[in-house]
């Protein structure tokens, strides 16, 4: 698999065939923590219903940081909407720091920080 290719099949997931299975796994045993040729082998074994789907699955959400983002990647057509996650607008924090800081900060308080 060349580098083009590689880019082409993470944009477009539709690319992907049973070709790419021993390239990606190839690479996954060469880099074991390059997580986008891990994705995307597991998404290749899903469309190509591989016996090797759920222990690559098991694999891949250890390494992967999101696992929501991971489940909607498997699974596109059972996202709710393609806008971002929207907070709470009566919350007053979402528990971020810096949402904190602007918190004390719009409130009229001093954070003492230089």
């Amino acid at each position: 698999m060349t580098h083009p290719d590689f880019i082409a099949a993470l944009r477009q997931k539709e690319t992907l065939n049973a070709d790419y299975a021993a390239d990606l796994k190839e690479m996954v045993e060469c880099y074991p923590y390059f997580v986008p040729a891990r994705l995307l082998l597991v998404r290749n074994l899903q469309e190509s219903h591989s016996i090797h789907y759920g222990a690559s699955l098991k694999k891949a959400s250890v390494y992967c940081s999101s696992r929501r983002w991971f489940y909607y990647y498997l699974h596109p057509d059972k996202m709710l909407s393609t806008e971002p996650y929207l907070r709470n607008k009566n919350a007053k924090s979402s528990g971020d720091y810096f949402d904190m800081i602007n918190m004390i900060e719009s409130e009229g308080g001093n954070t003492k920080q230089s």
